[in-house]
């Protein structure tokens, strides 16, 4: 867990830039299900009353409850991360569940294209925002629902009153469709790391001499997320640099693997892993919860992996799970699930 110091300014803009774009009015109705520790749980609660909205506060645990709390409430917008809108993929609606809801959001993550549209054909009526956002400057980046059918894996533009700039390892803006560092600049910026000076040194700093602003000395957010932004100026995200898998002299983003996977339909949610290998640097390690109890999920994703992947980014050993750990925050816990991978049997390569 990491401490962020943010101003009363950092709030406020945050509040104020989000519930324009987001349309908010004081008709809305908005359920906050995500834990308020989470800069996007909060948000849920700032946007709500910076135009003076309704907001329900649920803790979310069950899909079905969630479902009947939100159409009770005849809820107008639902915000959740790629976790929740899996579960309630796989969910039963019940007519007329929802039919209330203007907008929904996803932050925290990329939902599975899978996810996404069941999403869409049991509240078409409702608008879909892609959203990004750094725990260090609240949020970044959003996908207009106009580009959802075109871009539906983007993470959208910078939000009003934000820059982003991708920047390589030489500090040169990238290129289109060239991987580097996003960058974000402007409002929404946090002060620092609570006691933590080293780590604000590393993550808080100016942006290169020419692309800052004239006379703006202030810092920008390093966020160590690798992304590409094509020819019309979208971001895609690439990986986060921590995540990255080294294997046999090659650099592997996990989640070109798990959206192979996940697209297959044989597993109800999966991540990819580095294991340490003297050998090859990483091996990769795949935990994952089948759809079907009593298939065989293994055999079945190494056989697509097999028929979709290059050999180099073939999976080694495979945890079947029940369940994947998750974070406070509804997000796989990466560090226990490598974590799992010692403690527990795997089925081998």
């Amino acid at each position: 867990a990491k401490g962020v110091q943010i101003s009363h300014e950092n709030i406020l803009d945050g509040a104020r830039i989000v519930s324009d774009y987001l349309g908010n009015t004081a008709a809305d109705r908005i359920v906050a299900a995500l834990p308020l520790s989470f800069d996007y749980g909060f948000s849920q609660v700032t946007t709500a009353f910076y135009v003076g909205a309704q907001v329900l506060l649920t803790n979310y645990s069950m899909a079905q409850s969630l479902l009947a709390e939100a159409t009770k409430f005849e809820a107008t917008a639902l915000a959740g991360v790629p976790t929740m809108w899996s579960q309630l993929a796989r969910t039963r609606w019940p007519a007329g569940a929802c039919k209330t809801l203007r907008y929904v959001t996803n932050s925290g993550g990329r939902v599975g294209r899978e996810a996404l549209d069941n999403l869409r054909r049991n509240v078409p009526q409702a608008d879909v925002y892609l959203m990004y956002g750094l725990t260090e400057a609240f949020r970044s980046t959003y996908l207009p629902p106009d580009q959802l059918e075109r871009r539906p894996d983007s993470i959208g533009k910078a939000i009003p009153e934000v820059t982003i700039h991708v920047i390589n390892e030489r500090g040169e803006v990238c290129k289109p469709n060239e991987a580097g560092e996003l960058v974000h600049s402007g409002k929404l910026v946090s002060n620092a790391y609570l006691k933590a000076p080293d780590e604000t040194a590393r993550k808080f700093r100016p942006l290169p001499q020419n692309l800052a602003p004239p006379g703006d000395a202030r810092n920008a957010v390093w966020s160590g997320d690798i992304v590409r932004q094509d020819d019309a100026g979208y971001l895609y995200f690439v990986e986060r640099r921590d995540n990255m898998i080294k294997a046999s002299g090659y650099r592997i983003s996990p989640f070109e693997i798990e959206e192979v996977i996940q697209q297959s339909g044989v597993v109800e949610s999966v991540v990819a892993i580095g294991i340490l290998d003297p050998e090859l640097g990483h091996r990769i390690g795949i935990a994952l919860v089948p759809s079907l109890a009593g298939e065989d999920s293994d055999f079945a994703v190494r056989h697509i992996c097999a028929r979709e992947l290059p050999p180099y980014m073939q999976p080694g050993p495979i945890l079947v799970l029940d369940a994947l750990p998750l974070t406070p925050n509804h997000k796989p816990d990466r560090p226990a699930i490598t974590a799992m991978f010692s403690a527990t049997p795997a089925r081998p390569d």
